[in-house]
This record gives C-alpha cells, structure tokens and sequence, in this order.
C-alpha cells in the first residue's frame, strides 16, 4: 500500500443507510457482496448527478474525499454526557479496487513441510536435522529422510549457496504472547525459520569470535558495511521469496541486518551501539495488488487489545502474516515466515458504500447509547465510560480504509480479509505513513455497512 490520498473538507450531513448483515469468510460458501443501496456507481434516478466521487469505478469515488470534522453529545445508559470530537485525515490505498480475499490456515503437516523442504532444498538430499551430523564430513554415514513428521530438517542448497548447509525449521503455538498496554495476550501462531546452520562461517570478521553470535534487524543509522547495495541484495531475495511459492507477495521494506557484538549497552540507543551493520533484511507481506494485509488489524498496534479479550476466550490465529529475508554478500542466509496463510479465492465484484454513507452509519452508531463500542481501558459506550477525567471524550484523528480479517465462524481456520473504514485515534505512524499504535477504533464493513468487533476477531 501507497500513503494514500488526505484531502480536507467539513462534513456535517448525517447520510441515511439500511442495515445489513455481518461479512464473514466463508470456507465452501459464498457472501452475495452485490449490495443494493448507495454504493460506488449509483447516479440518482432523476437524471441528476450522485454526490462528489460517486459514478467512479474501484476506490475512485474517493478521489475527491476530504477531512471529516465533527463534534456532537450523546448519552450513555447510565445518563454519563460523551462528547465526541471527529477530526480525521481521510486515507485511501494508491490502488483501484479493494476485492474480498479469501484465506486458510495452512497445516504444519508432511505434504506441506516436505514441498517446502524441496522447493528450498532443490535435488540435494535433506535430512532429520536431529540426526544429521557436524560437520558436513560425516553426512554420508547417515540417510537421508523418506518421511517429514519431524519439525526440524537439514540440508545443503548447492546451487545458489555454494553448498552450504542451512537448517529448516516449523514451529507451531497455542500461547504465543503479543505485548499491548503493559499486558501480553496469547494467541495461535505459526512459524517457519530457515538458516545458515554455522553462522560464524558468513559473518563479519569482526564478530565471527562472538559466542551465542545472532543477527537482527536494525532501526540504528549505521553505516551499512555490506559489499552488496541496496538494489543487488534486493534482487536476491526476490528471487528467494518467489522460489518459495508462498503467499507473501507485497514488498514491504528494507532495514540493515545489525549483527551481534556481544555487548548490551541498555538504553534507546543501543543498537548503535551493540550491532554492526553488514547486509540487509528486506520484508514481505500478505496481501494483494501491492496492499499489505500485516499493516493493518494486528493486535500489536491495537493500545488497549490485551484489556479488552479474556483468556477465557477462543485465541485466534496472530494476523501478522509477514516474512523476513536476511541477505548479505554471501547471498541468502536465512528468512523467518511468520504466521503464512494460503490464499482460497479472490472476490473481485466487490462494491464499496459511499464516503457519506459509511459517515452517516459511524455516526449513528456512536450517537446511540445501546450501541457496544469498547473504548477507554474496558469501559464500552452503552454501559458507562465512567465521569472521570477524560473518559467521557472521546477523539478520532483518522478515518482509514484499510484490509480487515474477518473469520469463518462455521470453520476454524478460515478467514476473508475485507475492506473497512477504521476510525480511530492513532497514536504514532511509522517511517512509510502506517499506523504503529491505535486506540479507540471503530470499524465499518466498507461493503455493508455493517459493525466489526475488533476483540471477537483478533
């Protein structure tokens, strides 16, 4: 995804919109996603033209869009005053239109860790790495694996790494914790870890003597001591990556792979500190036509996800579907895949409501004191958000149209990603304009107009 377009203007006009039911994926089924009502196209049926945007095909109407600003009073059930303030950039994705993508879990099971060993491994024979000896001279007194029910492999890629041996490793979890607002919530999660398996045989020389020696990426300015540039690198781990045949096809960044030094200084600035930098980690997300479906609904950038789900709850499967590649002048040396999905099906007929209808359905919803939006550290409008301090304002600075993943209440491990407008106060932004902490979110079905519980998804 681009930065987006924001535009300004004032809204003040309270659209009209009927009620429709909740988009979920769907494993076998499909949703009917031609909605009557106002959606992009419609002209108005006496000939006039429809309101600015509207007419345009894809993500055009909201070409035009500008700010939303807004401020009214509603009460809540327990006669608590909530002033709401809406002064919010609009942002859009560069892109024509948004499809419904429908996905699935993959199973960690031997046909899929086998393809994957062979894909990475090419014609050279691969092993339990459990069994495989060290060093690489003793290979011959073992045999190769004629079965994958082992999490763990071993083996040699001859033609693009000069032979060396690397590790291929999967692992699964029920408790994986994400960190939000000082708590920690679990979540399913799923991993694939590919690596040099000595690593002080392609590390600087400075660092080679280093014991327990890792690598990571960087946020420091260090000067990047990498033979390679930027673009050679690049070209390597494109490669890679469309070797794998994974579903990781939105280029996502680059950072400098910083290697270990084997100090720990503390502080803000210790990766300036404690790390050389030599070689690069470039990054690769789930998504399609270039949006990214990582950027956005994951529980790490969501300030109050960890208060608001209860252990006692079904964890859901972590959203954060990204994979790393780490490259230096030895070529690939290693790529971390967190949490894969496979897509199923692309809906591409999809018809977006209109900028005043999705304001009009935020607006009504929030005015509403029987409406349950969950804000303010576990208080929920339409309950209390109690009279002290701030916690009868509420503030939104962004009005975003992003991808949403969704889940198949009927199938576990099926989802549908789909276009949502997501008003929230965000907190902070990261380097390429994405949101990196949001509080106070609500979020609109871009389709159907309809509410997204943010906690009863993630």
């Amino acid at each position: 995804m681009g930065r987006g377009k924001r535009k300004s203007r004032l809204w003040f006009g309270l659209a009209m919109c009927i009620g429709i039911g909740l988009l979920t994926g769907c494993k076998e089924e499909r949703v009917d996603y031609q909605i009557e009502g106002e959606t992009e196209g419609t002209q108005e049926e006496d000939g006039g033209s429809a309101p600015a945007g509207r007419g345009k095909k894809g993500l055009g109407q909201f070409a035009d869009a500008e700010d939303w600003y807004d401020m009214w009073e509603t009460v809540d059930k327990k006669g608590n005053t909530i002033s709401i303030l809406v002064n919010a950039n609009i942002i859009v994705p560069e892109a024509e239109k948004m499809p419904v993508v429908e996905v699935k879990e993959p199973e960690f099971n031997a046909a899929y860790k086998k393809q994957l060993a062979e894909r990475l491994f090419g014609d050279s024979e691969i092993y339990d790495s459990d069994d495989a000896p060290w060093p690489k001279s003793y290979i011959d007194e073992i045999h190769p694996i004629n079965k994958y029910d082992a999490d763990d492999y071993f083996g040699t890629c001859e033609g693009l790494y000069e032979g060396r041996s690397y590790n291929l490793s999967f692992f699964e979890s029920d408790s994986f914790n994400v960190e939000a607002n000082a708590f920690s919530r679990t979540c399913r999660s799923k991993e694939i870890l590919f690596q040099v398996k000595d690593i002080s045989r392609i590390c600087p020389s400075e660092v080679s003597a280093v014991e327990d020696l890792k690598y990571m990426a960087v946020d420091a300015l260090l000067e990047n001591q990498c033979g390679l540039s930027m673009e050679e690198a690049k070209e390597m781990a494109d490669r890679f990556a469309e070797g794998l045949k994974l579903d990781y096809s939105v280029y996502a960044g680059c950072k400098p792979l910083g290697w270990w030094k084997g100090t720990d200084s503390g502080g803000k600035k210790r990766h300036e500190v404690d790390y050389i930098a030599d070689g690069y980690v470039f990054y690769y997300d789930a998504g399609i036509d270039s949006m990214s479906f990582a950027r956005y609904g994951s529980q790490e950038i969501e300030l109050d996800f960890a208060v608001q789900k209860k252990e006692s709850e079904e964890q859901q499967y972590y959203m954060k579907a990204r994979m790393e590649v780490y490259v230096n002048e030895n070529g690939v040396i290693g790529m971390k895949a967190q949490n894969p999905i496979e897509i199923t099906a692309v809906l591409g007929e999809t018809r977006l409501l209109s900028m005043d209808a999705i304001q009009g359905i935020i607006k009504e919803k929030l005015t509403d004191a029987s409406e349950m939006f969950r804000f303010k550290y576990g208080y929920l409008i339409g309950e209390s958000l109690g009279a002290d301090g701030d916690k009868n304002f509420l503030s939104f600075n962004n009005m975003e149209l992003i991808y949403f993943r969704v889940r198949d209440k009927e199938n576990a491990g099926y989802y549908s990603y789909v276009p949502a407008w997501r008003l929230a106060y965000v907190t902070s932004r990261d380097v390429d304009g994405y949101a990196t902490c949001v509080k106070e979110q609500v979020l609109i079905n871009a389709i159907d107009g309809s509410v997204i519980d943010f906690y009863e998804e993630a």
